[in-house]
């Protein structure tokens, strides 16, 4: 596993139009995670909550981005070594969270929202086969209160999201809307 990702990370299972999808959520620990129990997360206010609401949190405001048949499952809590890149399970549940728009998923494309950190690095969030399919760059501030509502979690106070590096993300870069080669193969797309 990759040392940057230390000193964990959140993998979130999605249904997506082919196959599903995974997005990895870096994460920081309160305290040292125990495997089968649900570890409490650093917020970015430095107080902590449990993995669950802390990832939940997160996921609802993804899910915005979301047809209604989108289901969010399978969420997985890893710690990472930072020397070797060990990587440990820790605990899992099921989100059981559905998406929220009536608008329909858009196969093939992804939306790529990116922030800086505190340590001057980038922290990048895939939204693979969401309900945007215009092929956009967007800068903030955002006008679509759904990407301002999600931009101003991930950079807010009780954002669970580390990003790599050990830093937390504070400010919005950008949002990117295209069309992904791998996803247009698998959909026989050349």
């Amino acid at each position: 596993m990759d040392p940057s990702l230390a000193p964990g990370y959140c993998r979130v299972t999605y249904t997506g139009q082919l196959f599903p999808h995974h997005m990895v959520i870096p994460i920081n620990f309160d305290g040292s995670p125990v495997p089968g129990v649900e570890p409490d997360l650093l917020l970015k206010d430095a107080s902590s909550a449990g993995a669950e609401s802390a990832i939940g949190d997160f996921i609802t405001l993804v899910a915005d981005f979301y047809n209604t048949s989108e289901h969010f499952g399978l969420a997985e809590v890893h710690a990472v070594d930072e020397t070797t890149g060990d990587d440990t399970f820790i605990y899992a549940w099921n989100l059981n969270i559905l998406g929220t728009s009536p608008s329909t998923n858009k196969a093939t494309f992804q939306t790529v929202m990116t922030f800086k950190t505190v340590a001057g690095g980038l922290y990048r969030l895939y939204m693979m086969e969401s309900i945007e399919g215009a092929n956009a760059h967007v800068l903030p501030p955002y006008s679509d209160p759904t990407a301002l509502a999600l931009s101003n979690f991930v950079v807010g106070a009780s954002s669970p999201v580390y990003g790599r590096g050990n830093a937390y993300p504070f400010v919005p870069v950008s949002k990117i809307t295209k069309s992904n080669d791998k996803l247009r193969k698998q959909q026989g797309l050349t």
